[in-house]
Parts: structure tokens; sequence; C-alpha cells
């Protein structure tokens, strides 16, 4: 096919995929090649785990040091999706009503659709809203706010019982 010029020469076109820009070129495609699989596995890894979804990262919880005020939340939410802040509090004298603050700023991310059990009133004090329950029959009480996200990043605030009673809520939210 091509004319003979001597043992020395070989005019192949496989003599061209041998050139050092096409090895440059094919050890950066192969490089590039990796790195969109190990993203992929990556992404993958994430979604299992709880960091885009349901999953075992995803749900937590926060507590006061001495146990009398625990906080359940998700970690990572949607904007515009729907989630739980389930609040559960031991009460030193069940006769008195049960004051939860929350930080106006967290809240400002979120809608509140609902609150179980309904409060009897609710006051804005400062940078918190105060909500004021009616006094239960036994020495726990359990909370529930069902919140809409309305904005989206990070959001971070505090529950609070009593005046040294308190538990952080960190919260990501994807848009």
């Amino acid at each position: 096919m091509y004319p003979d010029r001597g043992p020395d020469v070989d005019d192949s076109p496989i003599e061209a995929f041998r050139s050092p820009a096409a090895l440059r070129h094919q050890r950066r495609a192969v490089l590039v090649e990796r790195a969109g699989w190990v993203g992929m596995l990556l992404l993958i890894v994430a979604a299992l785990a709880g960091l885009l979804g349901p999953g075992p990262l995803s749900h937590t919880s926060s507590g006061s040091s001495d146990g009398s005020l625990e906080v359940d939340f998700s970690r990572f939410l949607r904007s515009g999706a729907t989630t739980g802040l389930d609040i559960s509090l031991t009460l030193s004298d069940p006769s008195e009503q049960p004051r939860v603050r929350i930080d106006a700023d967290y809240l400002d991310a979120f809608s509140i659709d609902d609150v179980r059990p309904a409060p009897a009133e609710v006051i804005a004090r400062g940078d918190q809203l105060e909500f004021v329950f009616a006094a239960p029959e036994a020495p726990r009480i359990a909370i529930s706010f069902d919140l809409t996200a309305q904005q989206f990043g990070r959001r971070a605030g505090t529950v609070e019982v009593g005046d040294s009673t308190t538990a952080s809520i960190t919260q990501f939210i994807y848009p």
C-alpha cells in the first residue's frame, strides 16, 4: 500500500497514534473518563447516604445537656418540601404551661403549616417566637411543627425552653 522507504521508516497509520501529542491526548481522555466515573460513584453514594433525600444521614436530633429537651428534624430538605420539627419536652412542673421559643430568623425560611397540639398563644419576643401550650396532664409533652421550606441554603437556629435549656438546629435546603 505504501511504497517501501527502507527498513527504518514506518509510514503505517498506527504510527500517527503513537506520536507524543496523541499519547498526551489519550492520557487526558482516560483521566477525564476516570474522573467522571468517580464523580458518578460519589453522587450515588451521597444519594444512598441521605444527602439528597431519605437515608441514614438525612435525619438527626439535637437535645439539651440535661435531656429535658429533644428536637428531631431533617438535615437536608428541598425548597417547597414539607418537613417536620418534632420536639419532646420533659417538664419539671406539669401544671405550668410549656413555653417553646424558636429563632424567628430560622422560621423565616419556612411557612408553618400546622402545630400539634395547637398553641394557646404565640408571642413575638425580639428575635424569637414563643409558643405557649396548655398545661399537659403528664410530665412529658410532644410538639410537632409541620413546616414547608420557602428559601434555600443553610439555616441554623435554636429551640429554647426555660432560661437555659436549648437545642440547636442546622439544616440545608436545596433549591
